[in-house]
């Protein structure tokens, strides 16, 4: 975990080229990489995608301090709900509507450590803005 020249966190990653995907990608050594990465720096990542269907997210910081993430559904198949790891529990959640306004989100905390789902569908490539202020640490 490293912070490039233009302010941003970075992780890099390897395996061999031998490996299965599958094994690559498991659940155990996704929960793994996760308690690796909050043993180097809990919030190194503020926010990261934790559906199990391909999702790019991004994340920017606001200038009141509010986490700005987009998200992109990869996948041919409709994602209902947003799953977010998060480094701290969120006070509110926010979508941008099509006109550019932010409308309030629902938001519950999963079973899983950090993981809260946010009430929002993408279907295929759509695109979801999200802003989120967060209060404390903690899982």
């Amino acid at each position: 975990v490293f912070d490039n020249a233009c302010g941003g966190r970075v992780v890099c990653g390897s395996w061999h080229d031998r490996v299965s995907g599958f094994k690559i990608y498991s659940e155990s050594r996704r929960n793994w990489l996760w308690r690796l990465l909050e043993a180097l720096d809990a919030e190194a990542l503020p926010v990261t995608g934790d559906d199990d269907q391909p999702l790019l997210c991004q994340c920017r910081r606001a200038a009141d301090g509010a986490l700005l993430v987009e998200a992109v559904n990869l996948c041919y198949d409709s994602l209902e709900g947003l799953h977010l790891r998060l480094s701290r529990v969120p006070d509110a959640a926010q979508v941008m509507a099509p006109n550019g306004t932010w409308r309030p989100v629902a938001f519950t905390k999963t079973t899983s450590p950090g993981v809260w789902r946010l009430d929002v569908t993408l279907d295929m490539m759509q695109v979801a803005v999200v802003r989120l202020t967060l209060g404390k640490m903690g899982r």
